[in-house]
């Protein structure tokens, strides 16, 4: 970021739409859509939670230590417990 707040430099990791977004703390990336996807911090899928709904519309890490992915669905709000936490 420059010093007039402009950005420069940009460079793309990830080629994929997204509704939600959140980090963990090893620098994955969690974007929603059919699901969530999880791209590496150089952007390679590493992994797919499968939601059994039309559209996913958010993903965020909670709970007492931070380690449980909360998604929000069509009709639902899931909770999943991970082995990683989210981004202090």
């Amino acid at each position: 970021m420059e010093p007039n707040g402009k950005l420069s430099g940009q460079k793309l990791v990830i080629d994929h739409g997204s509704d939600g977004i959140t980090l963990d703390n090893q620098g994955n990336i969690y974007l929603t859509g059919k699901g969530v996807f999880i791209y590496s911090p150089a952007g390679i899928l590493v992994g797919h939670i499968e939601v059994k709904e039309p559209w996913t519309a958010n993903v965020f890490f909670g709970g007492k230590s931070c380690a449980d992915l909360f998604i929000t669905a069509s009709t639902t709000i899931y909770k999943l417990p991970m082995r990683t936490k989210g981004v202090d």
